[in-house]
């Protein structure tokens, strides 16, 4: 196993496998594998089939099959709880962008918060959802701002409106042009903003009273989304 994440509802690893196969199994998850270098055979209930680089497969949970790896085969697995599922018909096209950009992530240390928005994403835009009204987004935007320096996650908002996380995700996405995860963060960086603005000089400080684990997840994020250090923008207030 090259790289592996353990995430609240999911997991995610990298796997190599040299010439060899498998015999018949299944994984108590449902599952996506992404095929980022080589080849492979696999024998399901769907039949006899040849995978290779960006092939994507789904598989429901206990789902039984078996495999012959060919030369060099990497794969991307995202495993999760089948209890997200919200219908029996994946649009795989829809899930490859947002597995590349879940690998990406993943190799990059991103936070578990982003990470399970991810997941929750890549569910969400892969499987057919029944429609959610406009005011659910309203209202999870709402407990946002209000709550933002608590531990959020995208389950703990659906909890609270009565609603599943994935619906939530898609929705909030589609009418916000961004993740929950997204918002959050944002809502803590202007707050973190704000605190600078009006002298405090801890960082550390900052980190907590804006909802950052510590220090230095909040230094990270900060130069992420403003281009700049603390240190920098604060010389930039002291220069306006």
């Amino acid at each position: 196993m090259m790289n592996a994440r353990q995430l609240p509802h999911g997991a995610l690893s990298e796997t190599e496998h040299p010439p060899s196969s498998l015999p018949p199994h299944a994984h108590e998850a449902a599952s996506f594998c992404f095929v980022t270098r080589g080849t492979f055979r696999e024998r399901s209930r769907r039949g006899d089939t040849l995978f290779g680089r960006d092939d994507v497969i789904f598989r429901f949970p206990e789902e039984r099959h078996s495999n012959t790896f060919l030369a060099g085969t990497v794969c991307f697995n995202v495993l999760f709880d089948p209890a997200l599922l919200t219908g029996n018909h994946p649009l795989l096209e829809a899930s490859r962008p947002i597995l590349r950009q879940l690998l990406r992530r993943s190799r990059g240390g991103a936070s578990l918060l982003t990470l399970e928005g991810l997941l929750l994403q890549l569910i969400g835009e892969t499987f057919q959802a029944a429609p959610v009204r406009r005011p659910l987004v309203a209202e999870a935007q709402r407990i946002i701002e209000a709550r933002f320096a608590e531990p959020l996650t995208a389950r703990l908002i659906a909890a609270e409106l009565s609603t599943h996380p994935v619906h939530l995700a898609r929705t909030f996405r589609h009418q916000q042009g961004r993740g929950i995860g997204d918002a959050i963060r944002a809502m803590r960086i202007e707050h973190a903003k704000q605190l600078l603005r009006e002298g405090w000089t801890s960082l550390a400080e900052i980190a907590v009273a804006s909802g950052f684990a510590d220090q230095s997840h909040f230094t990270k994020v900060f130069r992420e989304m403003t281009g700049r250090t603390q240190a920098r923008f604060r010389a930039r207030l002291c220069s306006d």
